[in-house]
């Protein structure tokens, strides 16, 4: 059985006493969406209405659908010669477009280039009734309150006092300081049964992933090994994922009991960067994880249970049970 204990030890969490009085700004907050296959969105504007945005934190671009390029006019004006390195979505994407303007809770950006998703005819997997994703040049130009057990994104401005004054909603909150990839992903260092590992955070993947390398350097554990179990596979019966049995993922006042994780077969990543790209996709956008140099990514199904606050000028995160409240 999946469990999950918070431990809001005095040593491990940030306590809220204050001797001085700091007070939040608050741009906006958006009503955050559940989406069917685990994704969340929310509403941004484009071209003078609010659009269903997939939120991304693991990404610094943003993207939208042929339907609102074709709705704007807009029309691609670029082609990467290296795109076929970039997964998004479940897809290959080379085409970008220049949006005139992103309106974020009464925060406007004038001329934001974001990529052009492939036309669903193509395979596209990008959600129905969502318009595109938006990512963190635009996102982590505020500190990020996600408030899931309330369903909302609280926008404040990242010029507040260092500390847990941040944390309005409860009497105490963990701390954990987390590292910004070049690409704008975000990562913790955590304990897999009590070995190290950096754990990326995903709000665009569902589950918890980890390529099946890492868990032989870290455990010895190879498709071989007892206890291994496959989780999916691909269209020709392949095994894509395998399942283990864990014990714990932790960090300073966080404690998560027998974390599910999906490990990734090497397959996995040759089917992803092929032409078919055919991985089950619940898995493709871990792929691009693999790139960098993290051991696994959380993904949003974990991070759900809790309410983070991303403090992006301290490099810190305070998060509590989702369901938490003074």
């Amino acid at each position: 059985m999946f469990g999950i204990i918070l431990a809001l030890a005095a040593s491990a969490g940030a306590s809220l006493a204050q001797t001085q009085t700091c007070t939040l700004k608050e741009f906006g907050s958006l009503d955050m969406t559940f989406l069917p296959d685990g994704n969340v969105s929310v509403p941004i504007g484009i071209g003078g209405k609010l659009r269903n945005m997939i939120v991304d934190l693991s990404d610094n671009s943003s993207s939208i659908t042929p339907k609102l390029a074709n709705e704007l006019g807009l029309r691609p004006i670029s082609r990467w010669p290296f795109a076929q390195f970039f997964i998004y979505f479940h897809d290959a994407v080379v085409d970008t477009v220049v949006l005139p303007e992103v309106q974020v809770a009464n925060i406007s950006t004038k001329n934001v280039g974001v990529w052009l998703l492939p036309d669903p005819n193509e395979g596209s997997a990008l959600p129905p009734n969502v318009d595109g994703a938006i990512g963190s040049i635009l996102l982590g130009r505020f500190d990020l309150d996600f408030d899931f057990a309330n369903k909302k994104l609280n926008l404040f401005s990242r010029d507040h006092c260092a500390g847990s004054s941040v944390v309005y909603w409860a009497d105490s909150a963990a701390a954990v300081p987390f590292v910004e990839y070049w690409d704008g992903a975000l990562a913790v260092d955590m304990q897999l049964d009590g070995k190290p590992v950096e754990v990326g955070l995903t709000t665009i993947e569902r589950d918890n992933t980890m390529m099946l390398s890492t868990m032989k350097k870290l455990f010895g554990i190879d498709v071989n090994s007892p206890g291994l179990t496959v989780a999916a596979r691909d269209q020709d019966g392949e095994p894509t994922a395998y399942r283990y049995p864990l014990k714990s993922l932790a960090m300073p006042g966080i404690s998560i009991a027998n974390p599910e994780i999906d490990i990734l077969a090497p397959q996995a990543v040759e089917i992803a960067q092929g032409p078919g790209r055919n991985v089950p996709s619940q898995h493709a956008h871990a792929l691009k994880f693999w790139l960098r140099t993290g051991d696994m990514q959380m993904g949003l199904a974990e991070l759900r249970k809790f309410h983070l606050f991303v403090a992006f000028h301290e490099r810190m995160i305070y998060l509590t049970l989702a369901d938490a409240h003074k």
